[in-house]
């Protein structure tokens, strides 16, 4: 569900009102327009995922009991009347996982050993090849040579498009790293040297400093055993069996590159999976709308994108769900993460710069020129388990399966949807995040210090 109501009923002045009428409320088997919208406003705020389908479901109640919790409407029975719909409405309503240990709290109390594995940061086998699809200035200064970063190890192999980039300068000016380091959002930390020979990649911000052309090695996924209490806590009806992986994904690299470029993520970075329907709700709803387009006449949508801005792409006729997330960094060119990591096969994606034309290569466009969007943060985002994650009381019942068995979490979650016919949420599952530690070089460009859960 990603579309929630955006607009208020204006007040009526008091003198005119009309005479009060009883307040319908909504709750399991209600039906109608009014449970569609209580549906956008739940995902809106980051509790719901999926189409809505006018049916007050297992996963809606879930949903506003979440949010009522959260909210301190007591008692959170998931009946939703005035007061729930009037607290949803509120730009300072809590949003999904605003409350203790998910909202960055911190990790669980170390009790050695984790249930889950230990992700590795390696910088991804790459060879430089000449390629003739980059920017040939920018900002006004030339570049002196523009690569293809391929990379192969031995299950997975980016050539030609499916690249990543590096765009080679060279000394510079004072006046031209200034240039440059405004171009590219004037995040980075990176000092002028006049010896120095500059990359595009030096003036990004420290966190995707760290990230670009690194590869995300996530371990094996894990079986729980006996998930039965976690069930009962995400509310899942008929599951018996619940595994744990952690595979980022472009949406949530989206997110936090986002924060990135606003200056955040100075000093560690978080690599997590968010889920499409729900980032979709995000950026349509919490974040401002800057331009649309099409893949086949992208030249004036480009030209409005700003250093920060997201851009989601869509398959033609389907508004509801999301394909692609890449961040605009500057200069022509994107921050991203190509597709979903998995623990698993050809499924190697290390975080890559590109430009337009790249970010487009892989995507499917059979059915006719895929439908762009750009979005602008409008303040400070929160971390992405913040904004993708589960309620507190999910990530309790993981740690309390933990401790059972003698073990620890240590990870941040973020949920997962798992879809049935028509966009219809099935149930919910759960994808552990990695919190990365960064530190500066002594060459002023920063990297990943150590991975999380160490």
């Amino acid at each position: 569900m990603t579309k929630p109501v955006r607009a208020r009923t204006p007040a009526v002045p008091a003198a005119t009102k009309a005479p009060a009428t009883p307040a319908r409320v909504l709750s399991r088997g209600s039906t109608g327009a009014g449970v569609s919208d209580l549906q956008r406003l739940l995902a809106t705020k980051g509790y719901l995922t999926g189409k809505p389908s006018g049916t007050f479901d297992a996963a809606t109640d879930r949903a506003a009991k979440a949010f009522q919790k959260a909210a301190g409407l007591l008692p959170a029975n998931g009946r939703v009347g005035p007061k729930t719909l009037a607290a949803l409405r509120a730009p300072s309503s809590p949003k999904a996982g605003a409350a203790g240990f998910v909202a960055g709290a911190g990790r669980p109390p170390p009790r050695k050993p984790s249930f889950l594995p230990t992700p590795q940061l390696v910088p991804a086998p790459i060879t430089e090849k000449a390629a003739t699809d980059l920017p040939t200035s920018v900002a006004g200064v030339p570049v002196q040579r523009g690569v293809a970063l391929e990379y192969s190890n031995a299950t997975a192999s980016l050539v030609g498009p499916d690249a990543g980039t590096e765009l080679h300068f060279g000394q510079l000016t004072r006046a031209q790293y200034d240039a440059l380091k405004s171009e590219f959002g004037g995040r980075s930390a990176v000092p002028y040297d006049a010896s120095r020979k500059y990359v595009a990649s030096d003036f990004l911000p420290p966190a995707l400093q760290a990230l670009v052309n690194v590869d995300y090695d996530s371990g094996p996924t894990v079986q729980l055993e006996n998930p039965a209490s976690i069930h009962r806590a995400l509310e899942n009806e008929g599951r018996e069996t619940m595994s744990i992986g952690s595979t980022p994904n472009c949406h949530g690299t989206a997110w936090e590159a986002m924060r990135a470029m606003q200056g955040q993520a100075q000093t560690h970075v978080e690599l997590l999976y968010a889920d499409g329907a729900a980032a979709l709700g995000q950026y349509r709803y919490v974040l401002d709308a800057v331009a649309t387009g099409r893949s086949d006449a992208p030249q004036a949508f480009l030209a409005q994108l700003k250093p920060g801005d997201v851009v989601s792409f869509q398959a033609p006729g389907d508004d509801e769900q999301l394909m692609h997330s890449s961040v605009y960094v500057g200069g022509g060119m994107f921050f991203e993460k190509q597709d979903t990591e998995h623990d698993a096969g050809n499924s190697e994606y290390p975080y890559r710069l590109v430009p337009f034309g790249r970010v487009l290569s892989p995507l499917d466009d059979t059915q006719g020129p895929l439908l762009l969007s750009a979005h602008r943060p409008k303040g400070a985002l929160p971390p992405g388990t913040t904004t993708y994650g589960p309620d507190a009381s999910v990530v309790s019942a993981v740690d309390a399966w933990a401790a059972k068995r003698g073990k620890s979490v240590g990870r941040l979650f973020t949920t997962e949807a798992d879809l049935g016919m028509g966009g219809r949420v099935l149930a919910l599952a759960l994808n552990a995040a990695a919190v990365v530690p960064l530190e500066a070089g002594a060459d002023g460009r920063w990297r990943t210090k150590r991975a999380a859960g160490s």
